[in-house]
């Protein structure tokens, strides 16, 4: 047989193996995306349903008042914030609670402001806080309230699915509370003549998250701020479908690195 036909013939064969590469690796993908899509599903099947407005047991936790006079400098705390992967086990205590949701969204004017500012005061962010450790707050999911600085209590959430949504995130699993930042948009809307604003939204969570840090850093706590996760915590965490979903904030004591 000539050299130009063996020539012709070897690359037949490996055109054809890539070819069966190239199926089998399609197939071993799609049945990876069946397994993990399996696992979501198994989850979410699991959860309650996310209604378009929250749902509340009777009775509130009235929070301490901010402490105004914290004796550490601001710049030393800018300067040793950063942030925190790993926590002990050590309960938070509702004192230290109350200060960062204060910090967060506290009222701190007689006539309504807020700690951080908002646009057109439209107000659109929400704080849920998730209780997993604390001396005197009970394990549950709580929303808070600026207005009446406290934490109202909502209904049907079931602790014990925390373990398999959060195995993969340490913070999540060690964390004292967990501090979740939503956003109802249409708030924003309305003040600007039904304009979709969402980037609005981002940045005032950004005012909240980071003096949130500040505060923690203060007080000898630790946060890590978690932007990506999978839809499936949101609808854990009773976030309404109206709201969208910027920050997971995991909070507590940090370990010593």
């Amino acid at each position: 047989m000539p050299k130009t036909n063996l020539t012709i013939d070897r690359l037949r064969e490996v055109k054809t193996t890539n070819q069966i590469l190239a199926i089998l690796v399609v197939i071993l993908a799609l049945s990876l995306g069946v397994t993990v899509g399996k696992q979501k599903s198994w989850l979410k099947n699991r959860l309650p349903e996310v209604a378009d407005a929250r749902l509340f047991t009777e009775g509130t936790i009235s929070l301490d008042k901010p402490n105004l006079t914290l004796a550490r400098n601001l710049n030393q705390t800018i300067k040793a914030r950063k942030t925190r992967w790993q926590f002990n086990p050590t309960p938070l205590e509702k004192a230290k609670l109350s200060q960062l949701l204060w910090a967060m969204q506290g009222i701190t004017t007689d006539w309504g402001d807020r700690a951080v500012p908002t646009s057109r005061e439209a107000y659109p962010l929400q704080v849920s806080v998730m209780i997993q450790r604390s001396t005197d707050v009970p394990a549950g999911l709580y929303l808070y309230d600026p207005g009446t600085h406290s934490l109202k209590t909502m209904q049907n959430f079931d602790p014990a699915k925390a373990g398999a949504l959060f195995g993969s995130i340490p913070s999540l699993q060690q964390a004292g509370a967990i501090l979740i930042i939503s956003a109802n948009t249409a708030s924003l809307a309305e003040k600007y003549d039904q304009q979709d604003k969402p980037e609005l939204a981002y940045l005032e969570a950004g005012h909240a998250a980071q003096n949130l840090m500040l505060e923690a850093e203060a007080l000898g706590l630790g946060v890590n701020a978690i932007t990506q996760f999978d839809d499936i915590l949101p609808a854990y965490f009773q976030i309404p479908e109206s709201e969208i979903t910027i920050y997971l904030l995991p909070v507590g004591y940090p370990k010593e690195e």
